[in-house]
């Protein structure tokens, strides 16, 4: 026996799914560009894969094909603006944390554009998705402290996870003495790891924000 939770979560996915058709290759989807397609199967394929099964071998390719035709210049606007308003929000997280690994960067402009969204705090759709890339906003840790409890304040909903952040970061850097005050420790670089699928990435603790990454 299913939860009402996960009947409703099932429902709302197929109910995607079918809303997404024309952007997945039926009906008159020749007529719309080739990037706008492949966000539409990746929105869809992400909608149809267990939790426990995400990210598949599909969207990161998906995801590939969507980097080449839009470029990464202000890729995650164009992202969250060009999705249907019914898509969920996990979705958009999920495709942008796959872009991080993906571009050429390794995700610098996408993490500005988030860090913009947490600062202006006025989208709670980009603020969910900010807060769910899988980086720390912000090298300074104060900074990021400073904004996240903005963000608390005029989002009651992103509450526990602004303070479930912050906690995290405070104790990477108690772990490492405290030596480095102007960002949370580095982990690891992301140079080698370009196609390490992000499910085995997310196994591991949250990174650190992509200034700290940089060598």
């Amino acid at each position: 026996m299913i939860t009402v939770q996960q009947w409703r979560t099932r429902r709302d996915n197929l109910n995607l799914q079918s809303k997404l058709r024309l952007w997945s290759g039926v009906g008159e989807c020749d007529v719309l560009p080739g990037k706008m397609i492949a966000l539409g199967q990746c929105l869809a394929e992400i909608g149809r894969t267990p939790p426990e099964e995400r990210p598949s071998r599909t969207t990161f390719d998906l995801v590939d094909q969507i980097v080449k035709g839009q470029g990464e210049v202000g890729i995650a606007d164009w992202v969250v603006d060009s999705s249907p308003p019914m898509t969920p929000w996990e979705s958009l997280a999920e495709i942008l944390a796959i872009m991080i690994w993906s571009t050429s960067d390794n995700g610098r402009g996408i993490v500005r554009d988030a860090e913009r969204w947490l600062a202006l705090g006025v989208d709670e759709r980009r603020v969910f998705v900010a807060l769910n890339l899988d980086v720390y906003p912000f090298r300074d840790p104060s900074e990021m402290e400073s904004v996240l409890a903005r963000v608390a304040s005029a989002f009651p909903r992103q509450a526990e996870l602004c303070v479930s952040m912050v906690a995290s970061r405070r104790g990477l850097m108690e772990q490492d003495g405290g030596g480095q005050s102007a960002a949370a420790p580095q982990l690891q670089s992301r140079d080698n790891e370009r196609s390490e699928p992000v499910s085995e990435a997310r196994s591991k603790e949250r990174v650190t924000s992509l200034d700290a990454m940089q060598t």
